[in-house]
């Protein structure tokens, strides 16, 4: 992690890769295997595209690399953190129809994309 924090600018590469693996996974794997994890394909595409969008976001901090990077840092954090409630509110809606398999996804994809995040703000927060 002290590679990061001297080179903050490749958690933007980090959180921009991690953010594209998941869409892929969301809008190509889950997708294809909607009745194994219970996940209409709807709400898979939602979210595949909003984790395009935030790949978007941090890929362009990476390859533009601002001398500061607090406020970015900062905002890539926060969209982490509302896309993991997005996704604990969607277990919650369909609870009667996600699979304990599509639980698992997302308890695992919520752990890597929360410490992400924390990692993120902690980041920014001691950043000049």
């Amino acid at each position: 992690m002290n590679f990061f924090i001297k080179e903050p600018k490749y958690i933007f590469l980090l959180d921009g890769l991690g953010a594209l693996f998941s869409a892929f996974m969301l809008g190509i794997v889950l997708a294809q295997w909607e009745t194994f994890f219970g996940i209409p394909r709807n709400f898979l595409f939602m979210l595949a595209w909003i984790a395009i969008a935030l790949s978007c976001y941090s890929l362009s901090i990476y390859f533009i690399n601002p001398i500061r990077r607090k406020i970015f840092l900062g905002m890539i954090a926060t969209a982490n953190f509302l896309y993991c409630l997005l996704t604990i509110y969607l277990i919650f809606h369909l609870f009667g129809t996600i699979t304990i398999w599509g639980i698992s996804y997302f308890i695992i994809e919520k752990i890597v994309v929360i410490s992400l995040a924390a990692f993120e703000l902690k980041t920014a927060l001691n950043s000049d």
